[in-house]
């Protein structure tokens, strides 16, 4: 009896084993399948990389190019009935004041200048009739004659003088159209006089840049790289022409608002700023500045850049990556992760979080407000992201 009893407790002892076995094995089980579970909807999230802000002040890098041009430049041409004669002078010739640039000619003002001459000295012949009456009318003691005489030689020393001035207009417009001159000291920047080939053939026969007053260039930059400038102060320019750089001292002369731009990259024209900066996130103002050289090394057209650093005041910003923030209409946004724990692994989410921004350059942004250090803020995602969505980040 004793016997049976026991036989009967050690099948019941072992089938109350076999059941916790299998109750372990089915509990391990499920959070096998548990886990492989999540692991395989985890594997169909968005992937997201992320980055922490740092503290700091953006460095933003400006460079604008332009070309020199003269600050006052004269066309110079004789009339156009005169043929140029000897050119003396070729581009990129440095003359002085009163210096003989082209010679011209013209034989038909030749021609009229002794004509009109030659109607002078018949004038002066024809003069001595009326003054022979007057002395025979002093003679004869005859009033009238003598009255109709003295009319006669005032009317004839009138023609006399207006004939007289008119040849000297006449040498006066033969020496100024005979020749030209330079009027100050300055370079020839463009010639198109061709010997025998009539004067301004081209609009005009001789451009002179006044050297005196030297050159200047107009430089497009943002608002950003001005902000400390002012009418008057030096600017440190670089000249490139032909490869090699050389060093330029410039005065401001002019800053002057343009209107905002969009953002985009900038240009590489000339006149245009060619800038490490890139505002991403708004239009950016921009001013035209205008800078004098003086410098007599330097050419016409010439090109020169400008190199401008400036440094954030915002010091109390946090710098981020321009490609984690984001526009909605006139607000900004970040997507931050947030991370919840749980017993079977942690979950990602995301919180679409608006901030304050401040200056940028073609890199960073700095995050005046909403976003703080130590928050992991994505910068990449493989699929859109939308308030409270699941994401794995890598």
């Amino acid at each position: 009896m004793n016997e049976n009893a026991s036989v009967e407790e050690h099948s019941i002892q072992k089938r109350k084993k076999m059941l916790r076995f299998l109750l372990i094995g089915s509990t391990i089980a499920l959070l096998i399948l548990t886990l492989y579970s999540n692991t395989l909807r985890t594997l169909d999230l968005p992937k997201v990389w992320t980055e922490v802000g740092k503290q700091g002040q953006v460095v933003q890098e400006f460079r604008a190019i332009g070309t020199l041009r003269p600050v006052s430049e004269v066309e110079l041409s004789s009339s156009a009935e005169w043929t140029v004669k000897n050119v003396r002078i070729k581009k990129g010739d440095r003359v002085t004041k009163g210096q003989t640039l082209i010679t011209y000619e013209n034989p038909d003002a030749h021609n009229r200048l002794q004509d009109e001459q030659g109607i002078l000295a018949r004038m002066k012949l024809e003069l001595e009739a009326p003054q022979e009456r007057y002395v025979e009318a002093v003679r004869n003691n005859d009033e009238a004659s003598m009255r109709a005489s003295k009319r006669d030689m005032k009317l004839a020393q009138l023609q006399i003088e207006n004939q007289e001035r008119k040849i000297q207009n006449l040498q006066q417009s033969i020496r100024r159209d005979s020749n030209i001159v330079a009027p100050f000291d300055g370079v020839i920047t463009k010639l198109n006089a061709v010997t025998g080939a009539p004067s301004a053939n081209d609009g005009f026969d001789v451009r002179l840049s006044n050297e005196s007053l030297g050159y200047q260039t107009e430089l497009s930059l943002p608002a950003a790289a001005t902000e400390e400038m002012k009418m008057g102060d030096k600017l440190d320019l670089q000249s490139y022409g032909g490869g090699a750089t050389r060093p330029l001292n410039g005065t401001i002369i002019t800053i002057e608002h343009v209107d905002a731009r969009a953002p985009s990259s900038p240009s590489l024209s000339v006149g245009e700023a060619e800038t490490g900066i890139q505002q991403p996130l708004e239009a950016v103002d921009w001013n035209r500045i205008v800078v004098n050289v003086l410098d007599k090394t330097v050419r016409t057209g010439e090109q020169v850049r400008v190199n401008v650093t400036r440094t954030s005041g915002e010091g109390g910003g946090m710098l981020l990556s321009n490609k984690a923030i984001h526009k909605e209409g006139a607000n900004h946004y970040v997507h931050v992760v947030e991370e919840d724990k749980g017993p079977l692994g942690n979950t990602y989410y995301i919180r679409k979080t608006k901030v304050a921004v401040g200056s940028a350059n073609d890199s960073e942004t700095v995050i005046l407000s909403g976003a703080y250090l130590n928050e992991q803020i994505v910068v990449e995602s493989t699929e859109p992201l939308v308030e409270g969505s699941r994401v794995r980040p890598q």
